[in-house]
């Protein structure tokens, strides 16, 4: 059996274009969400901190908590403070791949048909496929954590009403 090389047709070679350039856009999204989300963690983080070092700060921030989610205790926004830390931290970390392998996938797209490298659309199919099969193990991931979460979230209303 004979092994040919891929050649990309010129309808393809658009189809391919305008996929890398998508790519290299969402690529970018990832990395800016994944960006923000690591500076709300931050943010939260520092409230932590604050209100641990100084009763005045922990008691304006559960006063201002209360204006949103209802009458609370100290202890139970200090709880959903931390589960919002965690969602936060664990978010922002898992949209770092994200932006990687799409900005790679877009790079490779553009080398594909401005270079009519052949390897280049190997690569370029190869790490889409990579990015899919991530995404599809992160949603299961986020699917799951939010599950926990909210189990969490129960048991600390639990605690904190007794």
């Amino acid at each position: 059996m004979e092994e040919k090389d891929l050649m990309l047709q010129k309808e393809m070679c658009q189809y391919v274009k305008s996929i890398g350039k998508w790519n290299k856009f969402f690529g970018i999204l990832a990395y800016i969400g994944a960006a923000t989300l690591l500076l709300c963690f931050l943010f939260f983080l520092l409230i932590c901190f604050l209100s641990l070092l100084s009763s005045d700060f922990a008691d304006a921030f559960v006063e201002g908590f209360s204006e949103s989610y209802g009458a609370v205790s100290s202890g139970m926004a200090f709880g959903i403070l931390v589960l919002y830390m965690i969602y936060f931290l664990v978010f922002g970390i898992l949209y770092i791949p994200v932006g990687r392998y799409l900005m790679g996938a877009g790079r490779e797209a553009t080398q594909a048909v401005t270079m009519h490298d052949n390897k280049a659309a190997v690569r370029f199919m190869h790490k889409s496929k990579k990015f899919w099969k991530y995404y599809g193990i992160m949603t299961i991931t986020m699917v799951g954590f939010a599950i926990v979460m909210m189990f969490i979230a129960f048991i600390i209303g639990i605690v904190s009403a007794l």
